[in-house]
This record gives C-alpha cells, sequence and structure tokens, in this order.
C-alpha cells in the first residue's frame, strides 16, 4: 500500500494504522480533543472525511438523539468486533462530547469492499423469494423453544381462510395457521358463506398466496372472524 501518511495531519499520522488490525480496542485523541470545527476545516483529509461522516449521519443513528455541533469534541474508538461481516479489518466509532457514539468508519479489505457495494448495489427484486424464507422458519421451528406453538381450547369456532380451496372454514383442532391483520379504512366485514369459494380483495389474496408458499394451508383474517 503507497505510503500517503505525509497528506495527514499529525494527529491522524500518529494513529498506528499498520497495527490496529493486531488490536481488539483501542482509543485515540484523547488526550488532544479536536471539535467538531477543526476536523471540517482542516487541510488533512482524513479529518474531513470524519467530520463528513459525522456531519452526513442518519439522525436514527446518532446515540440518544444527541445534538452535534460544530464545538463538539470528537474522539476516536478503533473496535475489531465488527470484523466478521464483509471480511471488515474493523471500524473506528466516532465519538462526540457529551459521550454520543455519532458514526463509524469501517475499514476493509479491497475484496470485502467489492462484497460490501454488490451487497448494497444489487437488482431489488420485484417479488419475494419466499425459497428463501421457508429454511428460516423450518429453523425456527426445529430450534427455537420461545417459538413452539401452543395448543389452546379457548380458540373454538376459530374461522380461518383455507388457502387450496379459498374457503373460510372453521379452524381443525391443532391446526398451524398465519395470521394477518391490517387497517380496513372504510370498509365492514366481508359476507361469505361458510366453506363456498370465496374472490377475495388483492390484499388478502396476496395473503393466501403467501401462506402457501410459506407451505401452511390456513390464515386467520380479521375481516373474515364471523
Amino acid at each position: 500500500m503507497e505510503d500517503s501518511s505525509s497528506d495527514l495531519c499529525s494527529r491522524c499520522a500518529s494513529i498506528p494504522w499498520d497495527l490496529l488490525e493486531q488490536k481488539e480496542v483501542a482509543h485515540f485523541w484523547r488526550d488532544e480533543k479536536p471539535t467538531l470545527g477543526d476536523l471540517q476545516t482542516s487541510s488533512c483529509r482524513l479529518c474531513r472525511l470524519i467530520a463528513s461522516a459525522i456531519l452526513t449521519r442518519p439522525v436514527q443513528h446518532a446515540h440518544l438523539q444527541s445534538v452535534v455541533t460544530l464545538e463538539s469534541m470528537v474522539t476516536l474508538e478503533w473496535n475489531q468486533a465488527y470484523k466478521i461481516r464483509y471480511d471488515r479489518l474493523g471500524v473506528v466509532h466516532l465519538w462526540a462530547e457529551p459521550g454520543a457514539w455519532v458514526g463509524l468508519l469501517s475499514l476493509m479489505t479491497e475484496k470485502s469492499l467489492g462484497e460490501v457495494a454488490t451487497a448494497h448495489f444489487s437488482e431489488v427484486p420485484t417479488r419475494v423469494n419466499f425459497a428463501t424464507i421457508r429454511p428460516y422458519i423450518e429453523a425456527c421451528k426445529a430450534s427455537h423453544n420461545p417459538c413452539e406453538p401452543e395448543t389452546s381450547t379457548k380458540l373454538r369456532n376459530l374461522r380461518v381462510i383455507d388457502c387450496i380451496d379459498n374457503t373460510v372454514v372453521v379452524a381443525p383442532i391443532d391446526c398451524a395457521f398465519v395470521a394477518l391483520s391490517y387497517v380496513w379504512g372504510g370498509l365492514s366485514a366481508d359476507s361469505y358463506v361458510l366453506g363456498s369459494r370465496i374472490t377475495f380483495p388483492p390484499t388478502i389474496e396476496d395473503a393466501v398466496r403467501s401462506t402457501r408458499e410459506l407451505g401452511y394451508q390456513y390464515i386467520w383474517v380479521d375481516r373474515y372472524v364471523r
């Protein structure tokens, strides 16, 4: 890697960048805390990068919704705990007094940088990939004790949609079902004949199809409870 330390200020150049991978945690700038304004106007490109990362951070990522001003003093914390995802070398946490986390910089290899770019800018599919979702549901059923279903004798005459026949039926005893509840607007509950085939509105039809794709036969919808 080409040495570009001459482009850095003495404060940034003093950070042992080549040795960070050997450290789990390290703190910098605690004895000499620059203000955010100092970083923003510095001739050092790393200082300006850090200032930009803080000033453009999404508000929801700011710890305790802290108010950061140009007078806020900034310190850095190196942390290797984030190295697993995308094969990062680690991250530099950015802190601004009074003690608020305000962002981070990821240190990455060229290989991992390419992987992240692919992950973040891949084409968004127009349809749900149910083949990706189903294994997670099966893993949940097999190994997550808190998610194990409980049989209830209180749910008598529960009405569900049979997604195979598109009919509203009384739920079979101990059947597994999906639930859908949503805002109807000014609509009232749909009228239907129990056990007769129904043409559902688009939202319900999508939910019925999704239920089948996820491997379930029944779905409870609050428009068809009576």
